[in-house]
């Protein structure tokens, strides 16, 4: 879609470090007292996240800047991590530690997008919420629906297995096992393709290993489609939690003014 011109933005190399430091104070003050009784401090949060975006998006020296700043704070990510998702990993989770909700990331990143395709900034994001009924309505945004992300393509499903897959969260099948030179990775690349084979007595051997570049994109492009599959149904649990908890929390601070009449 054609893009509106935006104004010059006011976020500079220099003002950029201070900047995502406060959104992290912002956003462990929001955990510690505003998470489930309020969204506003969120909507804020995030449309602090979507203004930088769409900075960085603008500006190669300020998209400098922000690795740098990734880099100074112990924040590193894959290269192949979309802006949205490493901004949104760099305000809601500190030094690299594993993440418990990385489908909710998700889920920010891609409200982000949307939101930067329909030129929206971080005073209109609030009425964009509202308009499109909520954060998760807009990740759950049919594809017809949906501008940013009409079918996800390769690049974008090798994107997300590759952030999830290197994450210290990753959940993995066999760990810390010697790795033989016919399963080890190309050069400096993360992974290689295993075809295992189901034997006789139930048990599996490994026959055949490649670290061959358009077999490992290939599976990591599928990998990625079913990642964001299965973070689908795990942040529409999520949100349920939050909705309960914003409920109780709702209904305790009625209770308590009840108490006081």
């Amino acid at each position: 879609m054609t893009r509106s011109p935006q104004k010059k933005s006011q976020i500079n190399a220099d003002s950029l470090p201070q900047l995502l430091d406060n959104l992290v104070t912002q956003r462990r003050n929001w955990e510690a007292a505003e998470y489930a009784s309020s969204n506003s401090i969120l909507y804020s949060l995030l449309g602090k996240c979507l203004d930088l975006y769409t900075a960085i998006h603008a500006d190669r020296a300020l998209g400098k800047a922000f690795n740098e700043y990734l880099e100074n704070r112990g924040l590193t990510t894959n290269g192949a991590a979309s802006a949205q998702l490493r901004i949104v990993r760099a305000v809601f989770v500190s030094h690299n530690a594993a993440c418990k909700h990385e489908a909710r990331l998700l889920g920010y990143a891609k409200v982000i997008k949307v939101a930067a395709d329909n030129d929206c900034t971080g005073k209109t994001f609030l009425a964009f919420i509202n308009k499109h009924h909520g954060i998760e309505a807009i990740r759950r945004m049919p594809k017809k629906d949906d501008p940013a992300h009409k079918r996800m393509s390769r690049q974008e499903a090798r994107e997300v297995a590759n952030e999830a897959l290197q994450a210290a969260s990753a959940k993995t099948l066999f760990k810390s096992f010697d790795l033989p030179e016919d399963l080890a990775p190309q050069s400096d690349a993360p992974f290689s393709v295993a075809l295992v084979r189901r034997d006789a007595d139930g048990k599996g051997s490994v026959v055949f290993g490649t670290g061959n570049a358009a077999a490992v994109n290939s599976l990591l492009a599928f990998a990625g489609r079913q990642i964001a599959k299965d973070a689908d149904h795990k942040t529409v649990e999520e949100m349920a939690i939050i909705q309960q908890q914003q409920s109780q929390a709702g209904l305790q601070a009625f209770e308590e003014e009840l108490a006081l009449t």
